[in-house]
Parts: C-alpha cells; sequence; structure tokens
C-alpha cells in the first residue's frame, strides 16, 4: 500500500520497517514529585522509567530522594537518543526549562504546592540533580 499526499504517491516503507521501528530504545527525561511533600520536585533522566522511579522509592537511596520519599512521576518525555534526554534534562534545570516546566508540564495543583514548597525561597524550584 501507497502513502497518498497532495495527489502525490510515495512508495510503500518495505515489510520490515514496521518491525525495525518497533526496536528503538528510548531514553526518558522525567519528573518526579515528592508525595511525602507537596511541592519537593526531582528532574531526571533514564532509559528504564520503572525501574528508575522504583530506585528513587527503594531503600539505599540518596538525601535527597530518601528526605522526600515516596516519589511519583509527575511528567515524561521519550527521546530516541540519550543526549538528547540528557539536555532536556538540563534545559528542565535551568531558569528557562524552569518556567517552561511550569507552564507547559506540569498540573495546576502542583504549581501550587510548588509555591507553598518554596515559600521564602525566591520562588526558585527545589530541583535535584538525576541521571541514569
Amino acid at each position: 500500500m501507497a502513502c497518498k499526499r497532495s495527489g502525490v504517491r510515495s512508495p510503500s516503507p518495505p515489510l520490515n520497517f514496521a518491525k525495525a521501528s518497533l526496536n528503538f530504545i528510548m531514553y526518558y527525561t522525567y519528573i518526579l514529585k515528592s508525595i511525602k511533600q507537596p511541592g519537593a520536585i526531582y528532574i531526571g533522566y533514564t532509559k528504564d522509567l520503572k525501574s528508575r522511579l522504583m530506585e528513587h522509592n527503594g531503600a539505599n537511596l540518596k538525601q535527597y530522594t530518601n528526605k522526600y520519599a515516596p516519589w511519583e512521576i509527575e511528567a515524561h518525555i521519550s527521546f530516541t537518543e540519550i543526549n538528547e534526554a540528557k539536555s532536556f534534562e538540563k534545559y528542565l534545570k535551568s531558569s528557562s526549562g524552569k518556567a517552561f516546566m511550569k507552564k507547559h508540564l506540569i498540573s495546576n495543583l502542583f504549581k501550587e504546592a510548588l509555591e507553598k514548597f518554596n515559600n521564602g525561597r525566591e520562588k526558585k524550584l527545589s530541583v535535584a540533580v538525576g541521571g541514569v
């Protein structure tokens, strides 16, 4: 079957196209929110979102993740390249990235919790450094 666009017929993709596209390794930039402390946030990247969330909620935690655990996913963005996920994580931790995140990636209820959590901190987001 050929694809049709504006009266122009394009060739059909090879039969193995669908199979090949299923083999992409995905990388994720994620935003976690604390269940224990509304407004606490963690931004990181990983290739296994489910396992990484379990690590954040596990027993062997770093100081920041332990202090505000348990965590749940507020948002995640998928990428096909690890460098894209790393770059987007870095961007979200910048001042313009924080503004983007507040406007496009987190719920209104969570925005209110962030404001309360950061009261007295010049309205800066409390963000921890993440990684794979």
